[in-house]
């Protein structure tokens, strides 16, 4: 029954699920199951500010449930100083009610990094399938097809190009790739999680008649476990790791390099913080191993409005041929509100051993990304 419940409370179909017993006979019982049916549709228009971002708007269009059909579709954008990204997607949690699921992506997204010696300007268009099954309860296995056309513009200094010409070099590639993955979730909730694990792994696999060619492997462990039983309120503990691993099977480019920093790996440190480097050699050299981690307490704020808050603590490692070429860490506190557009962050931010050249924040604002 409570396997039920939480399965039924991921779905984002429904805001509350009360299960219920009633026995008809001497060896039979019914479940009889009450819910409140969830808004799955939204019309979101939303702003902020990052120090890395500067002026952020966002705007969406979504239904995780439309016309009562079961299917996602959502067309969204976000704009910003740095990035524009347009995307939609259509979701099918079970295809002709079955265990198969499906989804397409369609996007379009222009996103530019600044590092010390350069600016890059990095356009992306293309789309994404992916079909997979329920294998177990819990467990889901499938492959996801992606096809990426990318251009790379740099903006930097002559004073740089002369000195190192093979810096820096504008590129156009195309990434064809398949990335089978399996997922476990067994969590109580969509958005706001108190109990249970997330973990996923995965094993791209990129040169199927396009330029890229590399094996990237990408696992993840989410841990979440109230303390209501312990402090008598309800507080959330939180626990993330993630471990990325990229191996070179003819052709790294840039774009296809790890990076650390940024809401997602390590908050007080801008996205994109730490990337290729020019430290050994003429040509940029991609980081091929990551490992980032974060934990959190959640306290409430105003129940009623999903308002809470939170203190968290990131570490984060990455290097070329180890973990740990680079080490940092981070501390400080957010607010989190369940809007009825979508999960919205606030977050503060103190690096704790950043070093000279760092490009470290301390604010970002986050929507559509819960922990």
């Amino acid at each position: 029954m409570k396997d039920s419940r939480s399965k039924l409370k991921r779905t984002r179909y429904f805001e509350d699920v009360k299960l219920e017993q009633k026995r008809v006979s001497k060896n039979k019982v019914d479940i009889i199951v009450e819910v409140t049916e969830a808004s799955t549709g939204s019309i979101m228009l939303g702003g902020g500010y990052g120090s890395y971002d500067k002026l952020m708007i966002s705007a969406a269009v979504s239904d995780a449930n439309i016309f009562g059909s079961g299917l996602g579709v959502s067309l969204s954008t976000d704009l910003s100083a740095t990035k524009s990204k347009f995307a939609f997607t259509i979701k099918n949690p079970a295809i002709n009610d079955s265990d198969y699921n499906g989804q397409l992506e369609i996007h379009n997204s222009e996103t530019e990094i600044n590092r010390d010696k350069y600016d890059l300007d990095k356009t992306m268009r293309g789309f994404s399938v992916s079909v997979g099954k329920k294998i177990m309860r819990d467990t889901h296995a499938g492959a996801r097809y992606r096809l990426d056309f990318i251009e790379e513009d740099y903006i930097h200094d002559d004073a740089t190009r002369n000195n190192n010409p093979a810096y820096f070099q504008d590129a156009e590639y195309i990434t064809s790739s398949i990335t089978p993955y399996i997922t476990f979730d067994n969590t109580d909730d969509y958005y706001l999680p108190r109990e249970g694990y997330k973990t996923r792994t995965s094993l791209e696999f990129a040169g199927l008649g396009g330029d890229s060619q590399y094996m990237k492997s990408s696992t993840s462990f989410k841990y979440f476990h109230s303390l209501e039983d312990l402090t008598e309120l309800d507080w959330i503990f939180r626990f993330k790791t993630q471990i990325k691993i990229l191996a070179d099977m003819g052709q790294i480019n840039q774009g296809d390099s790890l990076y650390l920093g940024g809401p997602k790996t390590l908050r007080g440190y801008k996205s994109y913080a730490f990337g290729p480097n020019n430290d050994e050699g003429l040509v940029e050299l991609p980081y091929k191993k990551l490992w980032a981690n974060s934990a959190e307490v959640s306290f409430p704020l105003i129940p009623n409005a999903k308002m809470r808050w939170a203190l968290f603590y990131d570490y984060g490692m990455i290097g070329i041929d180890d973990f740990d070429d680079i080490k940092r860490s981070s501390t400080g506190a957010l607010l989190e509100w369940q809007s009825p557009v979508g999960p919205l962050q606030f977050i503060f931010a103190q690096p704790l051993d950043d070093k000279p050249g760092d490009d470290t924040s301390s604010f970002e604002f986050s929507l559509g990304a819960s922990f």
